[in-house]
């Protein structure tokens, strides 16, 4: 587990840079500036995807320990198995979309605002501000994103099938980091 989470902590690292290095270009491009890395918007974002990354991948092996894909004995039923593994899709589906989506939330908010020097109070209102915005935003693409992952990705590489999606999402953040 400890390596599995370290190489998914790089790779989302390096995803978070990559996103981050398009936001600035399209940032660039938007405000028909020449490109001119912003290097601690750079640095801040791989720091916060080697700071989301391994909350996320214990989550999503909690999620999978507690509710299997493929539920344990051979005993059963296809379509107690069928049955079983709708149940825990659900399960997984409503608690990644809810629980997940608002810790990832409120880490992004107070992580990046805090890495910017703001202080509590601002955070607080940044939280109040800014959470509501970016989970609806999000609707877009992670509600997909998830159902895709606890059917198709094995454990074990979900995160790094998150982290790819979040490439996008990453630009959208930024941008929106960016524009403040």
């Amino acid at each position: 587990m400890a390596n599995d989470l370290v190489e998914q902590t790089f790779q989302a690292a390096l995803l978070s840079a990559t996103s981050n290095l398009i936001a600035q270009g399209v940032a660039a491009y938007q405000n028909r500036h020449s490109f001119s890395l912003d290097v601690f918007e750079f640095f801040k974002y791989v720091f916060y995807g080697i700071l989301n990354t391994p909350p996320n991948a214990l989550w999503q092996q909690y999620l999978e320990n507690k509710f299997p894909s493929e539920p344990e004995g051979k005993q059963k039923s296809r379509r107690d198995t069928v049955s079983s593994s709708t149940t825990n899709l659900v399960a997984k589906f409503a608690l990644d979309q809810t629980v997940g989506a608002i810790f990832n939330i409120l880490l992004f908010v107070v992580a990046t605002n805090a890495m910017n020097g703001v202080g509590l109070g601002s955070i607080l209102k940044a939280i109040k501000q800014d959470s509501l915005e970016i989970y609806t935003s999000g609707l877009v693409i992670w509600p997909l994103v998830s159902l895709i992952s606890f059917v198709a990705i094995p454990v074990q590489r979900r995160v790094l099938f998150g982290s790819i999606a979040g490439v996008l999402w990453g630009v959208y953040l930024s941008l929106v980091s960016l524009r403040e």
